[in-house]
């Protein structure tokens, strides 16, 4: 829910943000819909503000993407949303699906946190709602 908002929003730093945390749960662009949207809005950015980052600087609705109440943006700003885009970017190595000896399961963050959006998937579809793996 918030994931979308942010993109109709046009919160560069904060759809930067999502997307990185989903990579860095062992989402890819091949089996995450959040994560695929979410880079290629990155990307339709980065080719709109002339290829470069530091360039964006307005929200879709024209506004600064700041809180401040004049259109200059702060130092923050300014490092933080090329910072974010950059770091969204970059591909993780997953960690491979180490198995208890103990239990038999795994112990392995990135995935437990895939196994729990499968179970979460799937309850949903069942009942007609959104799914994370499209």
């Amino acid at each position: 829910e918030n994931f979308f908002y942010a993109i109709e929003y046009g919160a560069l730093d904060q759809i930067s943000e999502f997307v990185e945390l989903l990579r860095q749960y062992g989402c890819t662009e091949e089996n995450d819909y959040q994560l695929r949207i979410g880079t290629k809005y990155i990307l339709d950015v980065y080719i709109k503000s002339v290829r470069t980052w530091m360039q964006q600087q307005k929200n879709n609705d024209g506004n600064s993407n700041n809180d401040d109440e004049n259109d200059d943006e702060t130092d923050y700003d300014k490092i933080h949303k090329p910072w974010t885009a950059i770091s969204a970017m970059i591909p993780r190595r997953i960690e491979p699906k180490p198995v208890s000896a103990s239990t038999s399961t795994s112990t392995s963050y990135s995935h437990i946190f895939q196994e729990v959006l499968r179970k979460y998937s799937k309850h949903h579809k069942r009942r007609g709602g959104f799914s994370f793996f499209r």
